[in-house]
């Protein structure tokens, strides 16, 4: 990768939880601009990152070409849609516009990188005796950024960090990703075939930018930007510039220094700027490369290779800057500098001095309030509904002082709609507290305007007109083990769906937990539970999958070796096969909900997670080696 400092026309400066397992592709938005995000927040920042930064990777590249044989090809529009969002990411955490790609440069720049692959070089003037030269793709290289060795999203991340002797200066930051005044740009990837080497080519000399209204938040624009940055993609080298294309600048870094301390301690800081004075880089311990302070290593977050990358401290990791000597520019007409200037003020900036922290911290911890918990608010379970051990039975208690409305839902032909073979034609819903019936249903629409109410509260969607769905709105007591048995009508077997939602308004109760007891097959059959949490702070949850734990209450064909998987929509966040694995911390989290523990050495499965509101979840149950049986799913909000 290098960047040369010439672009044509100028210089280059440096749902509900019904739902879950319905539409998890649903989720996998085609939205390219994550909207603004205020980064002084861990919380607030966590919950943005770990929002938009899984949507903006694993699409299908789905690339038409060849490169053996000069074929350029294509790329999906999903997988152009990631790069997008992966670069509009990095400038909504800079507080800048996204950018949008053109068709005409995304076709040139597919050129540029299929020629790169091809002759396994970069350079942005390839002579005409390359292999599969043309004047198109040399046209486009001149005018894109170029990476050899990753493509696509990961070449983004590599813009980003600017390593390399070459990059002295962050010219791909700065000139390109971070540019304030771009609007357009383009894409083009190959991907590492047959021996033939990834490649990028990120065009960024869109002739409109020059004429743009620069938009920054201050005259200053840093990155990493102030605020909590995930420490991985906190680079080697540090910038702070002016964001302007003219010498028209609001200030002068030239005469500017900066000291960085890291938690405290004072670090050996290599700094330099630009020759004109807008741009002023760093790096951490004195290096050019930055590299003991990066700590180089492959790195795997999210199942993607970051190859330069900082580790993910479980401590949070605090760096205050100062900058002092900023000033106004003294120039001319002609752009000639008549001075030093006087010192700048401005913005964040008094007396020409500016100071700001940066806090790196692993996205993957979230810190939990015991004051500002969420709760769980919408539980689901779908799995195949049987009869005898074989019912499908959901259990759930509320906790308050107050009692609480709820919806009640079984799901048969409601799930045909979303693909789902072989439902459950007549589903019928019971409900008990205790071992005493309270309420039972056959058909939803016998309480059509209650249940409609309740569903448009709940926020989910509703049952067809007359379908042979059932469901229950009843207000029930905290405090009271309640369960809902979904059977088939005349002892009909087929997959469904019982969800229990919150249907109150500021009732002083919540619910604390569902259990379902059903059968596990295989395929669609295996048991899902989806849940949600509202509120503002991340909380504790205990998830078990128990198979043998279900033998000591007389349930018969259980499932012998469940295994339980956590998804946050798409994403995969968690795996257990056996609970002894993390024994102690299963066994805290089971005695603080009061619930019986599994037996020792069982194969019984069991996690415990921090999780974020306001996401879907969604737990798999499924038996070791595709066995099958009757397993409880069991989802706790722990205090």
């Amino acid at each position: 990768m290098e960047k040369t400092g010439r672009r044509r026309g100028g210089t280059v400066r440096c749902l509900c939880a019904a739902l879950f397992w319905l539409s998890l592709t649903a989720i996998a938005s085609a939205q390219t601009d994550p909207g603004p995000v205020d980064l002084s927040t861990r919380q607030g920042a966590r919950v943005w990152f770990n929002k938009w930064w899984p949507l903006s990777h694993n699409a299908d590249m789905g690339f038409t070409g060849d490169v053996s044989k000069g074929i350029p090809g294509d790329t999906s529009q999903a997988f152009k849609d990631n790069v997008a969002l992966r670069i509009n990411i990095f400038r909504r955490m800079a507080g800048l516009q996204p950018i949008t790609f053109n068709p005409t440069y995304n076709a040139k720049d597919q050129i540029a990188a299929m020629m790169m692959s091809a002759n396994n070089q970069i350079t942005h003037y390839p002579p005409s005796t390359w292999k599969f030269y043309s004047a198109e793709g040399a046209d486009a290289a001149s005018d894109s950024d170029l990476a050899l060795g990753f493509c696509g999203p990961q070449a983004v991340v590599a813009y980003m960090y600017d390593w390399g002797p070459l990059n002295g200066t962050a010219p791909h930051r700065l000139g390109s990703i971070l540019l304030p005044a771009i609007t357009l740009m383009g894409t083009g990837d190959v991907p590492s075939v047959n021996g033939e080497a990834a490649a990028n080519a990120l065009w960024n000399a869109d002739p409109s930018f020059g004429n743009s209204e620069v938009n920054r938040m201050t005259p200053l624009l840093r990155w990493p930007q102030s605020g909590y940055t995930p420490n991985f993609l906190i680079p080697g080298r540090w910038t702070l510039s002016v964001p302007d294309g003219s010498k028209n600048t609001p200030c002068d870094l030239s005469h500017a220094s900066v000291k960085v301390s890291r938690n405290g301690t004072l670090l050996n800081v290599t700094g330099k700027s630009a020759p004109d004075g807008q741009g002023l880089v760093w790096t951490l311990d004195g290096t050019e490369e930055g590299d003991d302070d990066t700590q180089v290593e492959e790195f795997y977050y999210q199942g993607e290779l970051f190859g330069w990358a900082r580790p993910n401290f479980e401590d949070d990791i605090v760096y205050h800057v100062v900058v002092d000597g900023i000033r106004v520019p003294d120039i001319n007409s002609a752009g000639d500098e008549l001075g030093d200037g006087s010192l700048y003020n401005g913005g964040n900036v008094t007396n020409g001095h500016l100071e700001y922290d940066v806090i790196g911290y692993d996205p993957d911890i979230p810190i939990v309030d015991p004051n500002n918990q969420s709760s769980l608010v919408n539980i689901s379970t779908r799995s195949l509904a049987g009869d005898g051990s074989s019912t499908q039975i959901a259990g759930f208690i509320i906790s308050g002082n107050a009692p609480r409305r709820v919806l009640i839902r079984a799901g048969g032909p409601y799930l045909a709609q979303f693909g789902v073979k072989g439902v459950l034609p007549d589903p019928v819903l019971t409900l008990y507290d205790g071992s005493n019936l309270i309420l039972s249903n056959d058909d939803w629409s016998t309480d059509a305007a209650n249940v409609n109410a309740a569903t448009s509260l709940a926020g989910t969607l509703g049952f067809a007109a007359d379908s042979a769905d059932a469901a229950i709105v009843a207000t029930l007591q905290p405090g009271h083990a309640y369960t809902a048995h979904l059977t088939g009508k005349n002892v009909n077997h087929g997959n469904a769906i019982v969800e229990v939602y919150d249907a109150d308004i500021g009732a002083a109760s919540q619910f604390i937990n569902i259990s379902t007891r059903s059968f596990v097959g295989t395929g669609e059959n295996i048991q899902i539970g989806g849940f949600i949490l509202r509120g503002t702070g991340p909380r504790r949850v205990l998830i078990r999958a128990g198979g043998p734990y279900l033998a000591k209450f007389a349930v018969a064909n259980v499932l012998a070796d469940p295994t339980l998987t956590v998804f946050q929509g798409q994403t995969k966040i968690a795996y257990d096969d056996n609970w002894g694995t993390d024994s102690a911390v299963v066994s805290s989290a089971t005695q603080a909900v009061g619930v019986p523990a599994f037996d020792s050495g069982s194969k019984d499965a069991a996690i415990v997670l921090t999780l974020d509101p306001d996401f879907p979840y969604t737990a798999q149950v499924a038996g070791k080696n595709d066995t099958t049986g009757n397993a409880m799913i069991e989802i706790f909000q722990l205090p």
